[in-house]
């Protein structure tokens, strides 16, 4: 076996040098099947496969040779073989390192070197920057092939070719590029991944802001990064230059720089922080201490420097830095801040390497100054840079760009802090004391609640901080906390030099502080000896005029004029631009001055300003001058330019309530408050009187011109607030109530109004302003109070405004137009009727006629002046002939050549004029009147053409008899003002007038479209459909019409009228809803015109239908006389025919009111008018008034006479008027029954008979006919009367008989015959036949109840059912078995009789029954 094993892989070996491949696949699997696990078999087996492309099948016998033998090299070889041919570049790496591990153990470094040269090549062509590094790392001492690849010769530079592992050779003797590659590209390779991982995070939807992004991925890269080993081992390599050496320690100081940056200040990386810290700190140090140019290393160094003065920083370091970074920004900023001081810090005498700095005398020190600015704002913010540019700010007292830089500086500390994990509380504290200084002087007290805490942490950690003292000081002054700025400034003195600038600053402002503590004798003394001392010292100029000037102020205070006099001339020899000066000058010579010399006041004052917009008082003074002179534009500039000066600002409202201070001079922002309020810019005048008020609350006359501001912009509510707030600081002040008045004027609430205005007058009765603001709000009360119903409130508002206007005329007010206009509206608001003198405006309307006394003009032709109030003979109401002379008045005060004016009097001329016609009676007065409005109004359009209203108005007075001119004159008004639907709807009623029905239709629905609550829209839509014949749609455009506000008088009346007309009389429990509304309408009509008949007429007929008769003969009885009193004006017969209706119904409305004789007096006297008629109505109302007589005459007991009438009423009653007759005849029937005698109810048996067989239907004869048959116990007659209606159909007798009369006859006779069971099951029957009809179920309950069973009539009625409430009666009923029954609650029972109450609270039943359940509670 062995032979065979042996001979056939030698065969497979011949084979494959043959290159038959398929026969040594052969013969290698011949000896695999006898021994498995032959190394060599495999081999062959592998290498044949590949060569015949089976790559799997060689892949495997390759690597079951491997695991076979894994020290040997064959099949290693032949695997590498196979993943280069297939380009498996992984595998081949890793067949590759196999081979060099074998290789390392044989110790063949040349072979070793080709496979890691191999390596190396292909992670190049083919392998990740992350796979070249790690085959580069192959070639360092640290990898595990080193030593043996170390044992290679060096490479022959001269000689490249000699060798294939020259390569090689070189990288293993020469480390030092084969780490700067490295180093390259992981550097690169974490910046690539860096980006694409932040750009990839950032779009999550959970993603934070990105530098929070930045944070997290820079910590997950850089705390793994290879980058710090390796650049600490090129710093360490013996071939590493000096260059490379120091480009290797600036990149490892900016990598550990942004990782203690990422960090952050999570107590997660605490320990992390506080390495990186020390070591950077440590690198730095270094850095410097060689002086390796490394800008970035020195500029960290010095911003991690915690240094309390600038004095503090070592110069020599300074100087260094300028010397290796000459072309430095920081570097130009340090050089001109030493030429700007002129001085060193740490210099010292003895420094021989230290050049002269001395500035030159003509050295610039703007330019200087601009120098530092320029560098500071290019280049990158240092802490040193911010603290030298800060400082120099400070030394100018520039304290504007002092706070802005120093803010830089401080954010500055704060980023260093975090970023390098050190603590520069010096640092921070040397900024927040020129912070707090500038805070302290920049616009005070502006920024003083920032500098307090400031401030006090200064000085909690250092209390003799001496510029801290100065400033907290300042502070307190400014707060005028005297004492204790003294006590504070006093210490400041104490802990600095005597010769110091802060000891002398200190000095001035403790005497100051004397000074306002009103120690003037102290104050004057220690400003003196601090005027001593600056007084040889130069540039000192404004500090000596200061002090002058404040001496002066100590000796003003003393009472010391003159000599304080001198002191302010000195301070201006000092200074001739100290404002100050000039402010106490002018102030002296207003003041001490006798007289006055208010002239150089002016000037002095005028002068201080223009020096100093700070100067408040000399700001005040001129504001309060200019406003005298009504020269407002001057009060605003001065009043706005003292703001800038306080605040630095403009004087913009919307900035400066974003401001958290107080401002200091309320006055100038109360000032360009009223100026606004001037110029009627309301939004503005309102922010500013706030910010005033935030200064000063307690000013009353702020809190009122705010008031008048709100209530000028329309904000009501808050002007009132305000003025009760001005109020309640100034109770005298009426001019508040004024306002106050106002504001309850614009929102109606008139009666307050009017109160408050007759309160000013009991204090201040002269002023007339307030009586014409009284009568104005008076006649708008009047106006609310009619359309609210109130109408004798009306009258007596009215009547008040009325005497106002009078006495006002004869005043000498300036206004007499407006009063004389005044005066006509309220005229014109009186109800036009005639006055008795028992009416409260009897004694107004008295003081207008002795006024107009003796008024000549057109109008008293057409309308003369009456002798008297209640003048009879007036041929209008009195109210209109006194508004049309008061409007004539008026025309002629006003000035001819006053066009707009002339014509806005004449066209409420022609106003009351149009109402004269509409009112009068009198036809020639009503002419008259019409021809005088249109002279009027014409005259009117001409003087003003512009004006709508004229032009609506002499639209009005062509409608009847000028139809093109009407229509010219509308279409010329809605051409003025298109939007005002008023103007459309009087077109379309003119087109409507004139019968073209479509164009009036379009007119009226754009009125509809522009103001849809216009009464006259909807009415004039109506009166359209009318003509059309849609009575529907008019019934409902009619109610929409009338519910409106200011609806029309004509359109209530339609209203009312056709909503009479379609009233049923069977169903009066079922209109009583549409009759109260009809009657809500016209009461409010006749409230209005209580001398319209038509209104009053039908007003009586609603009352009539609503059971009130006593209303009813009231307004029937005004129309009679109106029309009476007409009737002998005119003797117009039409008017007669309407005095017989009104008697004929008088006569009826007496009668239901049971005044029996008052009505055969009525109907008599209609029936004697009668014979003057000849029109077709009068058959009608001859049989009404001989019907209603007869039933008069009934009630008296005069039945010969009714029989008489009603005989007559018979035969007078027109053929068509079916159901007068059947009511004639009834009423005929029953009277001759109650005669008696057996002839008169023969007769009476036969009229119902007559009846019925003209009207088998006659449902009240029928029954009247069996009533008599039960009486007379003639069942035949009985069986007769009904038969005919109980052989209907049931339907057809059920609608027949609504009440179920013919039921209730029915058991009326059983109950004759005492057959009370057959009468119950009648009504059961019924019941049963119609279960759910009200009728029959009451029927059945009174049966019950009277026949003592009030538990099954309440059962029946349900008293707990919603049907109940159609019917009073069934209510009354259903209390009245409720009280009887011991099982119901009594409670309920009143209530249910309450609801009989309320449908017809004029039923005395229903009051019986309410005190019955009430009697048995």
């Amino acid at each position: 076996m062995a032979s065979f094993i042996k001979n056939k892989l030698k065969s497979a070996r011949e084979l494959l040098a043959k290159k038959d491949y398929a026969a040594a696949k052969n013969a290698a699997e011949d000896v695999l099947s006898y021994e498995p696990d032959n190394y060599n078999a495999n081999v062959f087996l592998g290498l044949s496969n590949l060569e015949l492309g089976n790559k799997d099948a060689a892949e495997q016998a390759y690597r079951k040779a491997t695991t076979i033998a894994p020290e040997q090299l064959l099949a290693w070889q032949g695997l590498s073989k196979l993943f280069e041919r297939t380009e498996q570049w992984d595998k081949y790496i890793e067949a590759l390192h196999a081979l060099a591990d074998l290789l390392v153990k044989s110790d063949d470094a040349q072979k070793l070197a080709e496979q890691i040269q191999r390596i190396i090549d292909l992670r190049r062509s083919h392998g990740t920057p992350q796979q070249l590094v790690e085959a580069l790392k192959l070639t360092l001492p640290a990898s595990p092939y080193y030593t043996a690849l170390s044992s290679l010769p060096g490479a022959d530079a001269s000689a490249p070719t000699a060798t294939t592992t020259f390569d090689l050779q070189r990288a293993v003797h020469h480390t030092l590029p084969t780490l700067e590659e490295i180093v390259s590209i992981v550097e690169k390779e974490e910046q690539t991944f860096i980006k694409r991982e932040i750009d990839k995070r950032r779009t999550r939807l959970n993603a934070g802001p990105i530098e929070q992004v930045k944070r997290e991925v820079g910590r997950e890269v850089w705390s793994v990064s290879q980058l710090p080993t390796i650049y600490a081992e090129i710093f360490a390599h013996p071939d590493a230059s000096e260059p490379v050496r120091r480009a290797i320690e600036s990149k490892l100081l900016r990598y550990r720089l942004q990782y203690l940056q990422v960090l952050g200040t999570n107590a997660q990386f605490e320990a992390t922080r506080e390495t990186l810290s020390a070591e950077i700190m440590d690198m730095l140090s270094g850095m410097v201490l060689l002086k390796i140019p490394d800008e970035l290393a020195w500029t960290t160094y010095l911003d991690a420097k915690n240094a309390l003065h600038i004095a503090d920083y070592d110069w020599s370091l300074l100087r260094t830095f300028c010397e290796l970074f000459p072309e430095s920004l920081a570097t130009k900023q340090l050089e001109a801040y030493i030429k700007f001081t002129g001085e060193e810090l740490g210099h010292e005498g003895n420094d021989e390497d230290v050049k002269e700095q001395v500035p030159p005398e003509d050295l610039d020190e703007d330019v200087l100054l601009e120098d530092m600015m320029t560098a500071f704002e290019k280049g990158a913010a240092t802490i040193l840079g911010s603290r030298l540019l800060a400082d120099i700010y400070s030394r100018l007292r520039d304290h504007t760009n002092s706070i802005k830089v120093t803010q830089i500086g401080v954010e500055r500390v704060n980023k260093i802090e975090a970023e390098l994990a050190v603590k520069l509380d010096l640092s921070r504290r040397a900024f927040n004391i020129i912070l707090a200084t500038g805070l302290v002087h920049h616009f005070p007290p502006k920024h003083h609640s920032r500098a307090i805490p400031i401030l006090d942490d200064i000085l909690s950690h250092d209390p003799d901080n001496v510029a801290s003292l100065l400033a907290r000081g300042y502070v307190l002054q400014s707060a005028q906390m005297w004492e204790k700025a003294l006590n504070i400034f006093n210490h400041a003195a104490r802990q600095s030099g005597d010769t110091e600038d802060n000891h002398l600053e200190a000095a001035e402002e403790s005497g100051w502080c004397l000074a306002n503590l009103k120690r003037f004798d102290e104050a004057e003394a220690s400003l003196c000896a601090v005027l001593e001392t600056v007084r040889d010292l130069d540039n000192r100029e404004e500090q000596k005029a200061r002090l002058s000037w404040r001496i002066g102020r100590c000796l003003w205070g003393a009472e010391k004029f003159q000599e304080a006099y001198s002191r302010y001339i000195a301070a201006l020899r000092f200074s001739n631009e100290f404002a100050s000066a000039f402010t106490s000058l002018g102030i002296y010579y207003l003041n001490a001055v006798s007289p006055p010399d208010t002239a150089r006041a002016s000037k002095c004052f005028q002068k201080a300003f223009e020096l100093d917009a700070r100067e408040a008082s000399a700001a005040q003074y001129l504001a309060e001058g200019f406003a005298d002179e009504q020269e407002w534009d001057l009060v605003e500039i001065v009043a706005k330019r003292t703001i800038e000066g306080e605040s630095g600002q403009s004087a913009d409202p919307v900035a400066a309530q974003a401001q958290k201070y107080l401002p200091i001079n309320a006055w100038a922002w109360k000032a360009l408050g009223i100026v606004e309020l001037n110029h009627r810019n309301y939004q503005s005048s309102i922010g500013f009187l706030q910010i005033a008020l935030r200064a000063d609350d307690k000013d009353a006359a702020a809190w009122s011109r705010l008031g008048e501001a709100y209530l000028l912009s329309g904000r009501h509510m808050a002007a009132l607030k305000s003025f009760v707030h001005a109020k309640d600081l100034d109770p005298t002040n009426w001019a508040i109530d004024y306002f106050v008045a106002w504001v309850k004027f614009d929102l109606t609430e008139y009666d307050e109004a009017v109160t408050l205005y007759r309160r000013i007058l009991d204090s201040h009765p002269e002023e007339t302003g307030v009586s014409f603001a009284l009568a104005n709000a008076s006649l708008l009360a009047g106006k609310k109070h009619r359309a609210t119903g109130f109408f004798a409130r009306s009258l007596e508002a009215l009547a008040e405004s009325i005497s106002l206007a009078v006495q006002l005329l004869h005043s000498s007010v300036t206004f007499k137009s407006a009063v004389w206009k005044l005066l006509n509206d309220s005229l014109l608001e009186l109800p036009m009727t005639r006055l008795g003198r028992e009416e409260s405006l009897f004694s107004s309307l008295g003081e207008v006629l002795e006024l107009l006394r003796g008024s000549t003009g057109e109008v008293s032709a057409v309308l003369p002046l009456p002798t008297d109030i209640d003048d009879a003979s007036s041929s209008a109401p009195i109210s209109l002939i006194l508004a049309a002379h008061v409007a004539q008045s008026r025309v002629h005060l006003l000035a001819a050549n006053d066009g707009p004016g002339r014509a806005a009097a004449l066209h409420d001329l022609s106003i009351v004029l149009h109402r004269v016609a509409l009112s009068v009676a009198s036809k020639s007065t009503q002419t008259a009147s019409r021809k005088f409005m249109l002279k009027v109004i014409r005259e009117c359009v001409k003087l003003d053409p512009n004006s709508d209203a004229h032009w609506v108005t002499l639209g009005v007075a062509s409608f009847e008899d000028n139809v093109e001119m009407a229509q010219h004159a509308f279409i010329r008004a809605i051409e003025i003002d298109g939007t005002n639907a008023s103007h459309w709807a009087q077109l379309g009623l003119l087109y409507l007038h004139h019968g073209d029905r479509e164009l009036a239709n379009q007119a009226l629905f754009r009125a509809q479209l522009l103001d849809p609550d216009l009464s006259m829209a909807w009415g004039g839509q109506a009166l359209v459909a009318i003509a059309n014949g849609h009575n529907r749609d008019a019934q409902s455009l009619l109610t929409q019409s009338v519910n409106l506000t200011e609806a029309q008088p004509a359109f209530e009346l339609e209203y009312a009228a056709r909503e009479l007309r379609s009233g049923s009389p069977q169903s009066q429990t079922m209109d009583q809803d549409r009759l109260l509304a009809v009657f809500a309408v016209l009461d409010r009509l006749v409230q209005r015109q209580s001398e319209n008949t038509t209104g009053l007429y039908l007003l009586a007929l609603v009352c009539e239908r609503l059971h009130l008769y006593s209303r009813a003969i009231e307004s029937m009885l005004r129309c009679s006389s109106i029309v009476e009193t007409l009737y002998e004006q005119t003797e117009d017969s039409d008017l007669e025919r309407r005095f017989v209706f009104i008697n004929s119904a008088m006569g009826r409305f007496r009668l239901a009111n049971g005044d029996y004789d008052d009505a055969i007096v009525a109907i008599d006297t209609a029936r004697s008018l009668l014979t003057s008629l000849t029109d077709d109505d009068v058959h009608v109302l001859t049989a009404h008034g001989q019907f209603v007589g007869g039933l008069a005459r009934v009630k008296t007991g005069d039945l010969e006479g009714a029989v008489e009438l009603l005989e007559a009423a018979v035969q007078n009653v027109p053929a068509d008027w079916h159901d007068l007759r059947g009511h004639a005849s009834l009423l005929l029937a029953q009277t001759l029954w109650s005669l008696g005698t057996a002839e008169a109810r023969s007769a009476a048996s036969g009229q119902l008979l007559e009846c019925i067989s003209a009207n088998p239907e006659d449902l009240a004869a029928i029954v009247s006919l069996a009533s008599m048959g039960l009486l007379l116990t003639d069942d035949d007659l009985v069986n007769a009367s009904l038969s005919e209606i109980l052989s209907l159909p049931l339907h057809q007798r059920l609608e027949l008989d609504p009440r179920r009369d013919v039921v209730h006859i029915r058991v009326q006779r059983h109950l004759l015959l005492n057959e009370h069971r057959k009468a119950l099951l009648e009504a059961q029957r019924a019941r049963h036949v119609e279960p759910n009809g009200d009728a029959v179920k009451t029927l059945l309950a009174r049966f019950l109840v009277q026949s003592a069973a009030p538990v099954a009539a309440a059962s029946v009625l349900s008293l707990d059912g919603g049907a109940l409430s159609i019917d009073a009666a069934t209510l009354r009923l259903g209390a009245a078995a409720a009280i009887q029954s011991d099982k119901t609650d009594d409670i309920r029972a009143a209530r249910v009789a309450q609801r009989a109450i309320m449908l017809q609270p004029w039923d005395k039943a229903g009051w019986r029954t309410l005190a019955a359940t009430v009697g048995t509670n």
